[in-house]
């Protein structure tokens, strides 16, 4: 399930008034203990401390809060609230009160303290205080949107002064060794993913539920049979999945037409079928993109020949780039014919290799193919000017796994693979002509089949979840991280809920002399990997670039640079 139109103009509706009262809040610390503002008036739950004039003054200013219909009830608290492993000491609660089911009875805390400094005002991180179960499956859905938006409306007593408000910082070790199950709930394809919601994040969600073995929203068919044939996406697996088409076949006891009725039954197809695509594109190491035929039909008008059924209900698309289509092909109408057709196991892996041939028949040129020339510009290096590889260790960085950084980057000059990088989140001075090192957050793909465009879709989604507090913990500690600007990780990977092609995150320093200009000019930067120190990422020194690189650098900002 997924927020709709409704749900997203609620929670527009939310923020305006959470960003009014953060404007009051911000005033002055109001010496009040407890107070209920709702569409029916405002009332004192408990007498306010202060003077009379303090308790009118305050009064006047929440008055001025418009609260449309009966949509939330504000609830200010400034007692020492009860926020587990927060340094903030009060919070403005938010209650949904007459909005569309999934979120009517939901609570936000947005904590906060007040502080001599700045803005007056130090923002925490949100989080769900109280909720129905008919959310539960939806919260971390609406903690980023709602998350997002008040940064957005509320910049100068939200997003400027916003804190990591945890006691203890994130520790990428603890997180790994304290692995929990997720508890999650996948969305089906339905009428309302056919328009507005991109294939590709459905994709993700489906091969996520498929792996990490959580419920989908309207169940799925042969769930357990699925489970037992240990999928890890290598093309043996697709052997596998041929093994259980085979036995089920026999045991189908509907019509294709009644098979098809059943939304559990087409979950399981369209989850086949996206994992099926996936093993084949990771396997000739190039793109799947996934669209209904109603958003085929859309992007590529001209080839869309074809009429809507339940075997052309999903598309994948490899190496679709810009407007050029790429290769087409129709899992679902494969897997119809495997168990209600007469095509044979044989049929169906010879279908599958002649689309992972075709596949590398589109295959997009990658970034790594410039290597050979930049990898004899590096050898060639005089041994007297070897200490320009080097990247002295920031005096003011503290944590001892980030030592490994400092210690191992070295080895990615020799033997190394060139990828595209995306900064997620850099100190503001990189864009600057300032002249200090500074750290910064990356996505890559170790396999450096997508393009920054890309990563920078997924770069986006990790930024929506700055500054709250999700359920799931995968995306807590990405939130954790990203809200601390200063947590030592080194290829955390990302959870298929966010992409299914297998991306990592990593934190790295870019030093000025590497950088052309001596600054950022583009969130979008080749970096060095290697896989004898997988995680370690440094920005590829831009006296190495090739002419190629040079160009597509310069077209996403960079200056202008002598080729290789």
């Amino acid at each position: 399930m997924l927020l709709t139109p409704a749900m997203l103009a609620a929670i527009d509706q939310a923020v305006d008034i959470a960003a009014e009262a953060f404007q009051v809040l911000a005033e002055r610390e109001w010496p009040l203990t407890f107070y209920d503002i709702h569409e029916n008036g405002r009332r004192w739950e408990e007498k306010p401390l202060g003077n009379e004039q303090d308790i009118d003054q305050q009064a006047k200013a929440w008055l001025k809060i418009k609260m449309p219909g009966t949509l939330v009830k504000l609830i200010v608290d400034s007692r020492t609230v009860a926020l587990p492993d927060s340094f903030c000491t009060k919070a403005l609660y938010m209650e949904f009160a007459s909005v569309p089911a999934p979120l009517h009875g939901l609570t936000l805390a947005l904590p906060y303290k007040h502080t001599t400094k700045g803005t007056g005002l130090i923002t925490g991180m949100v989080q769900v205080r109280r909720y129905l179960e008919t959310s539960y499956f939806l919260l971390d859905e609406i903690l980023p949107a709602f998350a997002t938006r008040l940064r957005q409306r509320c910049t100068k007593h939200w997003l400027r002064p916003l804190e990591y408000d945890r006691k203890v910082r994130p520790s990428q070790i603890k997180f790994e060794s304290e692995s929990e199950p997720v508890n999650a709930r996948c969305p089906s394809i339905t009428a309302l993913t056919e328009t507005t919601q991109n294939s590709n994040d459905i994709a993700s969600r489906y091969l996520d539920a498929l792996m990490e073995r959580y419920c989908f929203e309207d169940g799925i068919a042969w769930q357990k049979a699925l489970y037992q044939l240990q999928l890890d996406f290598s093309v043996s697996s697709l052997l596998r999945i041929d093994y259980l088409l085979t036995e089920l076949q026999p045991t189908l006891q509907l019509s294709e037409t009644e098979f098809l009725a059943r939304t559990a039954n087409m979950n399981f197809l369209y989850c086949v079928a996206m994992y099926c695509g996936k093993v084949i594109a990771k396997g000739a190491a190039t793109q799947v993109d996934w669209y209904t035929h109603t958003q085929f039909s859309q992007r590529f008008p001209a080839q869309s020949n074809f009429p809507a059924s339940p075997a052309t209900s999903l598309i994948g698309v490899f190496n679709a780039r810009g407007g050029e289509m790429g290769q087409v092909f129709f899992p679902v109408q494969a897997l119809l014919q495997r168990l209600f057709g007469k095509g044979s196991a044989r049929q169906l892996l010879d279908t599958f290799k002649a689309w992972g041939q075709a596949a590398q028949g589109h295959r997009a040129r990658q970034i790594n193919d410039e290597m050979p020339l930049i990898q004899k510009k590096i050898n060639a290096l005089p041994a007297h000017q070897r200490d320009f590889l080097a990247i002295q260790r920031i005096t003011w960085f503290e944590g001892k796994y980030f030592d490994q950084w400092f210690q191992q980057n070295h080895k990615l000059f020799q033997g190394g693979r060139l990828v595209w990088g995306c900064i997620v989140q850099a100190h503001n001075d990189l864009f600057t002509d300032d002249k200090a090192d500074r750290l910064a957050e990356i996505i890559f793909d170790p396999q450096g089949v997508l393009s920054p465009q890309q990563l920078n879709a997924v770069a986006s989604k990790i930024m929506s979840y700055k500054g709250c507090r999700p359920y799931d913990a995968r995306l807590r500690f990405l939130a954790d991280v990203i809200t601390d600007e200063g947590a030592c990780i080194l290829g955390v990977k990302m959870p298929y809920r966010l992409s299914s092609d297998d991306l990592c995150t990593s934190a790295l320093v870019l030093t000025r002399k590497h950088l052309p200009g001596g600054r950022l000019f583009s969130s979008y930067l080749p970096i060095l990997i290697h896989d004898d120190v997988p995680g370690i990422a440094t920005a590829l020194p831009g006296y190495f670039w090739t002419a190629a690189i040079a160009r597509e650098c310069a077209a996403y900002g960079w200056p202008a640079q002598q080729a290789a």
